[in-house]
């Protein structure tokens, strides 16, 4: 039997019958009328209707290259000059379907970014639709910060990892999830973003199933940080830092740093002139790599051939005292 549905909004009355749900806004109850009692019970179901699921369906083009590079880019650098995360945000013109997409005011550090949500004035019809960050050298995941961040921020999530700290180039990681209510559904990464191509796996379908029931976490900061299913380098081998980059001014101002790993930035170099000045970011990553490799280099020559070491080499030798002991003293 089928049993009335009675929504519990102020506004519709109460069904006459003597067995009826109600969905009220703390949950689903049952209320029975029998001939010596009546009860009004929770329930965590009806068992007249048929099962639902979660389901998650994107009406958004994909996120233009462009938009990809530039965030990708912004995070680079950031990676590059302070060892920390950024994060921009993204809006949509529901007219025209237009992007637009700009840095909150944020406190970034190598592990958490403080941010604030801007009061702005787009004009009409202009929505967030989603975020974009980045974990530094970390891999791309979303973490327990990120998910509560995102609890009550419905839309698509982005998330960047894996920059190199000290090259321009080179594959990154990127993993998306749409949150919608709290619930989250990993998206692919293909049908989400333009411009960068996936490494280490055949090319995807676009259009094909993306979502599942229960979310997977595709990985931690601290274990298969470059799992090759989530690597990604920039399409038609655009470098991911180029020399001349510099960020949007208007992304930079909003950005306050609190890294415990800054860039070596304090090393003093004399101009042809004799100038003392600061090392340039590009001097600065010229100078680790050349000092790394310096310092292996010193390291090998002194290791000395497997051949031509002793077989005690490396063990301190102690001489034995041996006390002999005589029959009433020593």
């Amino acid at each position: 039997m089928l049993y009335p549905v009675w929504i519990n909004d102020g506004k519709n009355p109460k069904p006459p019958d003597e067995i009826f749900y109600e969905i009220a806004a703390n949950g689903i109850f049952l209320h029975k009328q029998m001939p010596f009692w009546k009860a009004v019970v929770p329930v965590d179901r009806i068992s007249t209707l048929e099962e639902g699921a979660p389901d998650f369906e994107s009406y958004l083009p994909p996120f233009p290259k462009g938009l990809v590079l530039k965030a990708a880019r912004f995070f680079a650098w950031i990676c590059r000059e302070h060892d920390s995360e950024a994060i921009v945000l993204i809006y949509q013109n529901e007219t025209d379907k237009r992007f637009f997409m700009m840095a909150p005011k944020q406190t970034v550090s190598p592990a958490k970014i403080d941010y604030e949500f801007p009061k702005l004035d787009l004009g009409p019809g202009w929505v967030m639709v989603g975020t974009m960050h980045s974990h530094g050298k970390l891999s791309a995941f979303h973490s327990g910060t990120d998910l509560h961040d995102e609890a009550s921020l419905n839309g698509i999530h982005v998330t960047f990892g894996s920059f190199p700290r000290w090259n321009r180039t080179g594959p990154i990681s990127v993993s998306v999830e749409a949150a919608v209510n709290g619930y989250r559904f990993p998206l692919r990464v293909e049908d989400v973003m333009r411009g960068l191509k996936r490494e280490g796996a055949e090319p995807r379908t676009f259009g094909e199933a993306i979502t599942r029931e229960a979310p997977m976490r595709e990985g931690s900061a601290w274990g298969r940080s470059d799992s090759s299913d989530r690597m990604f380098t920039l399409e038609g081998e655009e470098e991911l830092l180029p020399v001349d980059y510099s960020p949007p001014p208007t992304w930079l101002v909003q950005v306050t740093t609190r890294s415990f790993f800054s860039r070596v930035v304090t090393r003093e170099v004399k101009d042809a002139e004799g100038v003392v000045r600061n090392m340039t970011s590009e001097e600065a990553r010229k100078w680790a790599l050349a000092f790394r490799d310096k310092w292996n280099r010193e390291n090998q020559a002194k290791k000395p051939a497997v051949a031509d070491k002793p077989a005690t080499a490396g063990k301190p030798v102690i001489p034995i005292q041996k006390k002999v002991y005589r029959e009433g003293g020593t």
